[in-house]
């Protein structure tokens, strides 16, 4: 079952131990050019409250690495906020898409 992961107080131990374990082998076939794409047929929209280049670069390419598409939506052209409310962008957003990011007070999905 699809777990939400807000705080690393969700998880426990084992669970944690479980996603350094998988970071490990995935590394690995990365090392070795192995095809590995879990994420094919998967969208993952990213909300940051503030525009933050690292963490969009390295979530973008990481989900592409891992056969997804990562959508990326600024609260500039969104609206969040302004135009949409923060609960009325995500209620839909949480229907169509089957992997979501957010780095913002009043998130989504919290």
């Amino acid at each position: 079952m699809p777990k939400d992961f807000l705080h690393i107080t969700d998880l426990t131990a084992d669970e944690i131990h479980g996603i350094f374990k998988l970071a490990e082998l995935t590394k690995k076939r990365f090392s070795r050019r192995e095809k590995y794409v879990p994420f094919r047929g998967h969208t993952l929209a990213m909300i940051f409250a503030k525009p933050s280049a690292r963490t969009r670069i390295s979530f973008e390419t990481g989900f592409y690495r891992l056969g997804g598409h990562a959508l990326y939506l600024d609260p500039d052209s969104v609206g969040i906020g302004k135009r949409e409310a923060v609960k009325a962008l995500c209620s839909p957003l949480s229907q169509i898409l089957s992997t979501r990011s957010s780095s913002t007070s009043g998130s989504c999905w919290a």
